[in-house]
């Protein structure tokens, strides 16, 4: 049996009371990192990785860090770097904009100095929504994955929709999905990050056993 992963005991308590989660507990194993807290620097990994396999995501990412210099703010960099040296790196035009937009929107509402982990997770969801590019899964994700916030539910995300009609038999669609979705979700507060990571893992274990 799969040892419990570092999830604190508490949520590992409330995600136990949900029978239909209850297995998938022990059969998976989510290692949760500590999120870097570098919003600027997670948003521009994320718009180059938008619609790009992993591995060439990768390759892009580590030729755009080679075009930035450690002894300068991000977001003036973002700004200076000649869109020739973006398109190089395999940035295509229109990341290279969503990335300058960041970088202006950063500078504008000075948020390089911004006390990340004291915001709520609307007040961030209010700072970043305006920045092109940016939709509510990509702030979701920083929520998640840069901030280390544990309850976040990212219902449109793909692979926990699928997973979650999976296995609890959902039959519904729209609006009734989605406020299906939702009641289940409910149950998992405030600890639905921790639930999710599991079915994103639970996911990644069954595309290895195919």
């Amino acid at each position: 049996m799969v040892q419990y992963t570092n999830i604190h005991s508490e949520a590992l308590k409330l995600l136990q009371k949900d029978q239909i989660l209850h297995p998938l507990l022990s059969q998976c194993q989510p290692v949760i990192h500590s999120g870097s807290g570098q919003v600027l620097e997670y948003l521009v990994r994320s718009v180059i990785s938008q619609q790009l396999s992993t591995a060439a995501a990768k390759t892009i990412y580590n030729r755009f860090l080679q075009l930035v210099r450690d002894d300068l703010p991000l977001e003036h960099q973002l700004t200076e770097i000649p869109e020739e040296d973006l398109r190089h790196a395999g940035i295509s035009s229109s990341k290279s904009r969503y990335l300058r937009e960041a970088a202006n929107h950063f500078q504008q509402r000075e948020l390089t100095c911004a006390d990340w982990q004291h915001l709520s997770d609307n007040d961030i969801f209010e700072l970043l929504l305006p920045i092109p590019g940016v939709g509510r899964w990509t702030v979701e994700m920083v929520l998640i994955f840069c901030l280390n916030r544990e309850d976040v539910f990212p219902i449109d995300d793909l692979v926990i929709r699928q997973q979650i009609i999976s296995l609890y038999q959902i039959h519904e669609t729209g609006k009734f999905l989605r406020q299906r979705l939702e009641s289940i979700g409910e149950n998992w507060r405030p600890y639905r990050t921790f639930a999710c990571r599991y079915l994103w893992a639970w996911n990644d274990e069954s595309r290895k056993n195919k």
